[in-house]
């Protein structure tokens, strides 16, 4: 269950084309607030969360997730923004992972194996 957090439709289009072929099950909001309010009603493992979008912008919409008592989704930033210091500063919000465009199917595959990676490593109860 993944989550596509991005104000522009075709950068929203595609992703969720690359996620699709890889067998990927994808919902789509085009802000932050919606992301939000979304997330306040459906679980989802995984969000793809673009940093810059007007009103409430990436990092300021997964510092609120991470204030909410729901399940944690694993949070990948997807940004045109290469800069070291951005990097940073979407980590220190909460994200969990950066992908900086523009990107492949291979380099979404390879941040889902690694959400994959750290499943396979929680203890379990």
């Amino acid at each position: 269950r993944i989550l596509i957090v991005d104000d522009n439709p075709i950068n929203q289009l595609i992703v969720s084309e690359m996620l699709t072929s890889l067998d990927q099950h994808v919902t789509k909001v085009s802000s932050g607030h919606e992301a939000v309010e979304m997330l306040k009603q459906n679980t989802v493992d995984v969000v793809f969360m673009d940093l810059h979008m007007p009103h409430m912008d990436g990092m300021e919409a997964t510092r609120a997730l991470r204030d909410m008592h729901i399940h944690q989704p694993y949070v990948i930033a997807l940004t045109a923004d290469a800069y070291p210091e951005t990097r940073t500063q979407a980590l220190r919000s909460g994200m969990d992972d950066y992908v900086t465009k523009p990107f492949v199917k291979a380099d979404i595959a390879r941040v889902l194996e690694r959400f994959d990676m750290l499943l396979s490593r929680k203890p379990t109860d």
